[in-house]
């Protein structure tokens, strides 16, 4: 935050995530007489549709518009005119939120109601869907700093997350609201076209200032406290607070199976880049990048202090009572690149079957100019395909409408052609009647000569 002077810009610092809701939804508690000789039951018509809200808050307790994602269809009713000030709506065929949604509303929404200093900063979870290219891109247009949460720590490090924060505040009233509505009215139930109404309701009764500030408090973010995080979850994986087995003995590959998937792949790729190092260039000529030395680097690291072979009377390596990976068989914590009160969130998923199915490939690895170079040009291919199709669909219309033409064209020449030589025919008749009666008057003339010539 000092470095991009946010340290005491609590208007600056946002924080965005979604949240579902039901539209049907369960308490457990339900009013009964206080005699029944059965157990109550609460019977209620609901629906399975699932809706999606983006929040997004700042430090100083300020908040921007919502972005309403409905699963599959919009409402058929005028449903906006009812919700909260300056929404937005969205649709997606699961009714959460997709990489496009998320552009959309980064470029829509919080482009347009955030600070308009620069820079801001976004804390955002590393989904998939905020992550992309073209959010990246936008963002450093923007001059946003984009902050990703580091996996599996949203529920102790996200402000929207709190105990007591937003998000909580937010189910419960909604809720509530939806129990004292079937209270009043048995057979009411949450529909697409109410939700923006009671939703609107809800945010403001529970999206204050105090909320907000107290969300951002509790994590750390705004004050910075590092004190405000529980040692519960800094010290999870601590070896010391573990208790200790009797050792076994270790071999080799054991040792090294310990090692995560994209840890062997990290070694496998510095032992090609190795083999193909000459005075830090490849064959090419190109000089390696930076990343590149990096990555040989750690992994000299992380090769020099493989655990070695030796006797011990225990191969497990977990933790008895909690059953998380023991900090000094981490390798990252061993060649000191992360702090051990860390290591939990550097803690690997146990191996299943599914999981070495989807090991990470080289590529996801190494962002070098070469990959990046690949995307672009399948991006252009892509781009180039569209152009192409258009430029063919456009070719097949221009044909269409040209053979309509030469078609109409043809339609209108035969019109003349028989007009004309009906006027011709009817011509050569009007021609032959006179002939005829010319004749005949000469005929009439010829006879009366004769006639008078022999009196």
């Amino acid at each position: 935050m000092r470095k991009n002077g946010l340290d005491k810009q609590p208007h600056r610092i946002y924080n965005a995530d979604e949240t579902g809701f039901e539209l049907d939804p369960q308490k457990k508690k339900i009013v009964t007489f206080t005699k029944m000789n059965a157990p109550a039951t609460s019977v209620r018509k609901g629906t399975r549709d699932h809706i999606t809200s983006m929040e997004c808050v700042a430090a100083d307790g300020s908040t921007i518009p919502p972005l309403i994602i409905f699963s599959k269809s919009y409402p058929s009713t005028a449903y906006n005119l009812e919700g909260p000030d300056n929404a937005l709506y969205a649709t997606t065929p699961s009714g959460f939120i997709e990489s496009d949604v998320f552009l959309q509303w980064l470029e829509k929404c919080f482009v347009r109601f955030c600070s308009p200093e620069r820079p801001v900063m976004l804390l955002l979870d590393q989904h998939s869907t905020h992550v992309t290219r073209e959010a990246i891109d936008l963002a450093i247009k923007e001059d946003i700093v984009l902050l990703g949460l580091p996996p599996h720590s949203s529920h102790f490090l996200q402000p929207l997350d709190a105990q007591g924060g937003p998000f909580l505040r937010m189910k419960s009233s909604f809720e509530d609201v939806v129990n004292d509505m079937t209270l009043i009215k048995p057979n009411f139930f949450v529909t697409k076209s109410s939700f923006p109404r009671i939703i609107k309701g809800v945010r403001e009764r529970t999206l204050t200032m105090s909320v907000i500030k107290t969300g951002f408090k509790k994590t750390g973010i705004y004050p910075v406290n590092k004190e405000a995080i529980s040692d519960r979850w800094l010290r999870m994986n601590d070896s010391s607070a573990c208790p200790k087995e009797e050792d076994k003995v270790i071999d080799k590959k054991e040792a090294e199976d310990r090692l995560l998937p994209e840890e062997l792949d990290v070694l496998r790729m510095a032992e090609e880049i190795s083999d193909m190092q000459a005075d830090q260039e490849d064959p090419t000529g190109r000089a390696l990048l930076e990343i590149e030395v990096e990555m040989l680097e750690l992994a000299e690291k992380i090769s020099a202090k493989k655990p070695p072979v030796e006797k011990k009377t225990s191969a497990v390596s977990t933790c008895t009572a909690c059953g998380s990976r023991l900090t000094t068989t981490n390798p990252f914590v061993q060649t000191g690149v992360v702090p051990a009160y860390v290591a939990d969130l550097l803690t690997p998923i146990p191996d299943s079957q599914k999981r070495k199915s989807r090991k990470v490939r080289p590529k996801a690895l190494v962002f070098d100019q070469e990959y990046i170079e690949t995307l672009e040009r399948e991006k252009q291919e892509k781009e180039d395909q569209k152009c192409e199709e258009k430029l063919k669909k456009k070719e097949e219309r221009e044909e269409k409408k040209r053979k309509k033409m030469e078609e109409m064209e043809n339609q209108r020449k035969a019109r003349l052609e028989a007009t004309q030589k009906r006027r011709e025919e009817k011509q050569r008749k009007k021609m032959e009647e006179l002939e005829l009666k010319r004749k005949e008057r000469l005929e009439i003339r010829q006879k009366r000569k004769e006639e008078a010539l022999a009196k």
